[in-house]
């Protein structure tokens, strides 16, 4: 999935997912060489599908000519880029979590004409790489190619770094994002802690200005509701393949309660206009 070493072998991908009992699948190609592959297994071994892969790739391209053009301190002027900017992932591993993935998973890669550096917007550690030209970068550390500029059939201009296929967003996006993801927390927790607090009061007969207590209770119930699914949701993605692709504790309650959040969210706003 585009970690090989020459440029003749930077496979795209579309696909690379698994299934809830456990099974894992690799969709690859080569465009310029119409070569590609679709690798199947009914086993969540990670390091067993990388395997295959491994030994298919080099089938298919054993009789390409390396094009490694890089190496520590090879001599040479600097390639124009215009990859700086931020990225989200289009290549979820697991597809449940992708609406949170293009939030919280959105890539940021900057530099110069002759080093870029790639990281998480929230950290995680920075990858180094030099411009071999204007699609293609290589690790600083081994001199290979690492990160390719590609055209993917469906979403367009992509970076593949890795595993990771990349789509440049606009910082509005990013930004825009992370401010409605921040206004929804502070709704969520503040939701509560008012309801909390109205409680205390009408249990001592001071029930405040607000006297209907629909308009109260239905509010932090779809904020309980929505906090206890996303709890579910993160204990199931520590086993994904058990607690979310078979009936669990963690699927079952995440269904119950992402329902309940939808009954408490229409009955919180029929509560204020009816």
């Amino acid at each position: 999935m585009g970690n090989y070493t020459s440029a003749h072998k930077s496979f795209i991908y579309r696909s690379h997912g698994g299934g809830v009992m456990g099974g894992l699948t690799d969709f690859s190609y080569l465009p310029n060489h119409q070569l590609g592959y679709a690798i199947m297994i009914n086993s969540g071994n990670f390091n067993a599908l990388m395997r295959i892969q491994y030994l298919v790739r080099e089938f298919q391209t054993h009789h390409f000519k390396s094009d490694l053009a890089f190496r520590p301190g090879t001599p040479g002027s600097a390639p124009k880029i215009d990859i700086k900017g931020y990225y989200m992932l289009i290549n979820p591993r697991i597809q449940l979590t992708d609406y949170l993935q293009r939030i919280t998973d959105i890539q940021h890669i900057w530099g110069n004409d002759k080093f870029v550096f790639h990281s998480g917007l929230f950290g995680g550690g920075v990858l180094t790489y030099k411009a071999i030209n204007d699609h293609q970068f290589a690790s600083k550390e081994t001199g290979k190619i690492k990160m390719v500029k590609a055209k993917d059939p469906i979403a367009g201009d992509v970076l593949q770094a890795d595993t990771l296929l990349l789509l440049r967003i606009s910082p509005i996006i990013v930004f825009g994002q992370l401010g409605i993801l921040g206004l929804w927390i502070c709704y969520t927790a503040g939701s509560i802690i008012f309801g909390i607090v109205w409680l205390v009061n009408y249990s001592k007969g001071k029930p405040g200005a607000i006297k209907n207590r629909a308009i109260i209770l239905w509010p932090v119930m779809a904020s309980l509701a929505m906090i206890i699914a996303t709890i579910m949701s993160s204990v199931g993605a520590k086993d994904p393949f058990e607690l979310l692709g078979k009936p669990s504790y963690a699927s079952v309650s995440l269904m119950v309660f992402t329902i309940a959040f939808a009954l408490t969210t229409a009955m919180s706003l029929s509560s204020k206009f009816w």
